[in-house]
């Protein structure tokens, strides 16, 4: 069953196919080989566990490279102090990417859509690069995607370039709730609840116009602040 071979270039412990190598009393760790796969099995007691023990060294999983060589896909950073992954990992349809020691967060795709939830504390959204910028994408109505909304570090202000629709009866708020405009489903409104409500023109020579329906399905100015006129 088994054969010490020093034939090899290096000596070797062989042990045939469909034959196993059995660690422990209970035969716990077994390594096999059927004539196709390769096999390590922890059938026994306790946990299965791989080590490595040299200072700052790797423990690194390499596969095919799909050229005919192999490559490192997950490595186990020992100077590092961390995991990094060499290759795309992909995640199937409904299994989560957990994050935090309670799964607080998760993400994951369904097939259909993409889903991300919190459960513990706020959500923080953080760009550390100077002047760098957070954009929101989407579909542009046309095939492609366009940028909807922008938090500009650079200019430090942030950018609309859509639309942006307030439905019935939620108000846009300004300051400590001092302004607020809106529609309640019927009649649109503009409420001022500290100091004065200014309305000011600086284009030089404009006017500040007033406008309504003229009775007839049309609209005519009824009041005009002429800036042109002294």
């Amino acid at each position: 069953y088994l054969t010490l071979d020093g034939g090899f270039s290096t000596p070797q412990v062989r042990v045939p196919d469909n034959v196993t190598f059995s660690v422990g009393d209970s035969q716990d760790l077994r390594l096999e080989h059927d004539g196709s796969d390769s096999r390590i099995t922890q059938g026994g007691t306790g946990n299965l566990i791989i080590r490595q023990t040299v200072d700052d060294a790797d423990l690194i999983l390499q596969c095919d490279d799909g050229s005919g060589g192999t490559t490192a896909y997950i490595t186990l950073d020992g100077s590092a102090g961390h995991t990094t992954v060499q290759k795309e990992m992909q995640f199937e349809n409904n299994v989560p990417i957990r994050l935090g020691t309670s799964n607080a967060s998760q993400m994951s795709h369904s097939g259909s859509d993409f889903y991300f939830a919190n459960a513990i504390g706020d959500v923080d959204f953080y760009n550390h690069q100077d002047d760098g910028d957070i954009s929101f994408f989407t579909d542009d109505g046309s095939g492609g995607a366009t940028e909807y909304l922008r938090f500009d570090g650079g200019d430090v202000k942030t950018y609309v370039y859509k639309d942006m629709k307030f439905n019935d009866s939620v108000y846009a708020t300004f300051g400590n709730n001092d302004l607020l405009i809106g529609h309640d489903g019927t009649n649109s409104r503009i409420y001022n609840y500290t100091g004065n409500l200014q309305i000011t023109n600086l284009t030089d020579d404009a006017d500040i116009v007033f406008q309504c329906d003229d009775g007839s399905g049309g609209l005519a100015t009824y009041f005009r602040l002429d800036g042109s006129l002294s």
